[in-house]
C-alpha cells in the first residue's frame, strides 16, 4: 500500500535522526580507535604508512552521500590532520623538514584511497590536496628557502649538505618530482646543482 505523505514525511525525519545521532557516535569510534594504536616510533621514518589512515577511510565511508554532514567530515578530516602531525613530531623530532615529508606521504596515501572506484568523496579530496600543497610549503620554507640569504660560498656548501642529508629520503613518485621541480624553482642551484637535485629522494 503506499505510503500517505505524512508517512512518507515521518519516516524521512526518523531516517535524518538516525544520521544525526550516528554523526556523533562515528568521530567518539574514530577517536577510541586512534587510542589503541600502537606505533613503533623508533624503527619509523618518513615512508612509514599510519594504520590511522584506515581510521579515516572508515569513519568517512560512514558519511558518504550525507550532505548534512559535511561539518563532521570536515573534523575528522582535521583531527586526522592533527594526530598525524602530533606523529611526525614523535618520528622526527629534531629532523629538519623529515616530517613534513612523513606528512606529505600520508596524506597523499589517504587521497589515492578516497579516490579509489567506489569510495569517491568529492568533498574530501579538495581538504586533502590543500593539505598536501601546506606541507610543501611548510617543507620548501623549512629546508630550501633560507639557502637564498646565503653568500655564494656558504650557499653552495648549504646546498650539498641538504641534498647529501635528503638524498635516501622516501618520498612518493607523484610527489618527487613535484618537489624536485619547487627546490629547483625556489632557489637557483649552483653549477651542477640541477643534477644533484634529480637525485633527490631515492631511499
Amino acid at each position: 500500500m503506499a505510503r500517505t505523505a505524512k508517512e512518507k514525511q515521518a519516516g524521512g525525519a526518523e531516517t535524518m535522526e538516525v544520521i544525526l545521532g550516528r554523526s556523533a557516535e562515528i568521530p567518539s569510534k574514530m577517536v577510541n580507535d586512534w587510542e589503541r594504536i600502537v606505533l613503533d616510533f623508533p624503527s619509523s621514518d618518513e615512508s612509514t604508512i599510519h594504520p590511522g589512515n584506515d581510521l579515516l577511510v572508515q569513519a568517512l565511508q560512514h558519511y558518504f552521500g550525507n550532505t548534512y554532514l559535511m561539518q563532521p567530515v570536515h573534523d575528522m578530516v582535521g583531527f586526522w590532520g592533527s594526530k598525524m602531525e602530533q606523529a611526525a613530531e614523535l618520528i622526527h623530532e629534531g629532523e629538519k623538514g623529515r616530517k613534513y615529508i612523513f606528512l606529505l606521504n600520508n596524506t597523499c596515501v589517504v587521497r589515492q584511497m578516497v579516490r579509489r572506484p567506489g569510495a569517491s568523496f568529492p568533498d574530501v579530496e579538495p581538504l586533502l590536496t590543500s593539505m598536501i600543497k601546506r606541507y610543501r610549503k611548510c617543507y620548501l620554507d623549512e629546508c630550501w628557502a633560507p639557502l637564498k640569504c646565503l653568500s655564494s660560498e656558504e650557499f653552495t656548501a648549504e646546498f650539498l649538505a641538504t641534498c647529501n642529508r635528503q638524498m635516501k629520503w622516501k618520498v612518493r613518485a607523484e610527489l618527487k618530482y613535484k618537489l624536485r621541480q619547487e627546490i629547483a624553482e625556489l632557489i637557483v642551484p649552483p653549477c651542477d646543482g640541477s643534477r644533484v637535485i634529480e637525485g633527490l629522494f631515492e631511499g
